[in-house]
């Protein structure tokens, strides 16, 4: 699988990959490479947009046993992260 080239965060300037979450079909920004402690799979569709699917705790250990790459949510790392999330309440 490629995956789409890097962007940069316009906050703090760190590589990200948009992605659109496959429940909410909203953007949302992932680190740009793969975590050990990632939840969020990825894969490319035929048009080479990427797709994001968050997992549960114990989805996301299989998957890591299986070695497959795991992504974080940019949120996690950027320090500007309150600024660009959207209120949901």
């Amino acid at each position: 699988m490629t995956l789409p080239e890097p962007q940069v965060c316009r906050s703090c300037r760190s590589p990200i990959r948009w992605g659109t979450d496959a429940n909410t079909r909203r953007l949302m920004p992932v680190e740009a490479e793969p975590s050990p402690t990632g939840n969020i799979s990825v894969y490319v569709d035929s048009t080479g947009d990427l797709h994001l699917v968050v997992l549960n705790r114990s989805k996301s250990a299989a998957m890591r046993a299986a070695g497959h790459p795991l992504f974080l949510s940019h949120f996690v790392s950027c320090p500007h992260a309150a600024r660009w999330r959207k209120d949901h309440h």
